[in-house]
């Protein structure tokens, strides 16, 4: 196993109710790299019992007793199927590829429908990052998100964590009180309707970027900065359609920005490369001037300022 991080900003320790997790030692800033961890194994989609038990002879005994003492819906004394469960319920995918791995320090993350911490495959190091993402006070727990929660309701990501993990979620947002956990709802149901807004922002682009507006405010309340960093790119694409450049080069710096708060200063060469030549001339992307022309720049920057709060 080999991993990197600052030392001494976390410590894995049990937390009642959550098997084991981690916690914050010192004050994280945002941004900071929490951990860099490369995997223990890595085994493909395919997977068996048996190729997983197989990869498992190559490391060493100590690693095996640590791979053996990760969450399993199944008894560890049940040799049927319990190398594949422990791999089913704590493998992070690799990238695009239909590949897993285990991280023996970072499978110890908790899930949270909030999280403060976001995980990014390095292919060039060939390890998995995990970046603080808010500021993270000493003794906070760290949190990554296991799943898609933007724009799914608290019933919808109940139900997959009682199939996957036998329990419900606990987190910040899951325990809300009812009146505040169905407002949550609808700010994230509004996320699953953005396909239709960049659908009407050809024909309308302001009433598009309010919609735009409303959401990114819904997701700032639930500290959903994974989903506010798509809609990012989403208000960049209403501003080119609506050729107004230079709202155009704020939404794609900002989303630029986003990038690299949780994948890191070295976040994808081409990609960055692609971003930054947006930034310095909008009217180079394919879909310049595609809709109804608007001046979006007043709408844009309250934006801004509101983010800034």
């Amino acid at each position: 196993m080999s991993e990197e991080s600052s030392k001494h900003i976390f410590v894995v320790t049990d937390i009642p109710g959550k098997h084991q997790g981690i916690i914050a030692s010192e004050d994280i800033s945002r941004g900071a790299l929490v951990l860099a961890e490369a995997p223990l194994i890595i085994q493909p989609g395919h997977r068996t019992n048996k190729s997983i038990a197989t990869a498992l002879q190559s490391v060493s005994k100590e690693d095996q007793r640590a791979y053996l003492s990760l969450w399993s819906s199944k008894s560890k004394e049940d040799s049927d199927g319990v190398f594949k469960d422990i791999f089913d319920n704590n493998c992070f995918q690799l990238g695009e590829e239909p590949r897993g791995g285990i991280f023996l320090t970072g499978s110890r993350f908790n899930h949270s429908c909030s999280p403060n911490v976001h995980r990014h495959w390095h292919a060039p190091s060939g390890k998995l990052r995990f970046y603080a993402i808010f500021d993270i006070k000493a003794g906070d727990e760290l949190c990554i998100a296991y799943f898609n929660i933007e724009n799914v309701t608290s019933e919808e990501r109940q139900a997959r964590f009682r199939k996957h993990f036998g329990c419900d979620c606990q987190c910040d947002i899951c325990t809300l009180p009812a009146n505040e956990l169905q407002k949550s709802d609808a700010r994230r149901e509004a996320k699953a309707e953005l396909d239709s807004v960049i659908l009407s922002s050809y024909a309308a682009p302001r009433r598009a970027m309010q919609a735009i507006l409303r959401i990114l405010a819904g997701l700032k309340l639930d500290r959903v900065e994974e989903g506010i960093t798509d809609v990012h790119y989403l208000a960049f694409q209403v501003c080119v359609a609506a050729a107004d450049a230079q709202s155009a080069k704020i939404w794609a710096q900002r989303f630029l920005d986003s990038r690299v708060l949780m994948c890191g200063s070295e976040y994808d060469t081409r990609e960055c490369t692609k971003l930054s030549s947006f930034i310095e001339d909008p009217r180079s992307h394919q879909a310049w001037g595609w809709g109804t022309r608007a001046n979006l720049l007043n709408l844009t920057q309250s934006w801004q300022d509101s983010d800034s709060e």
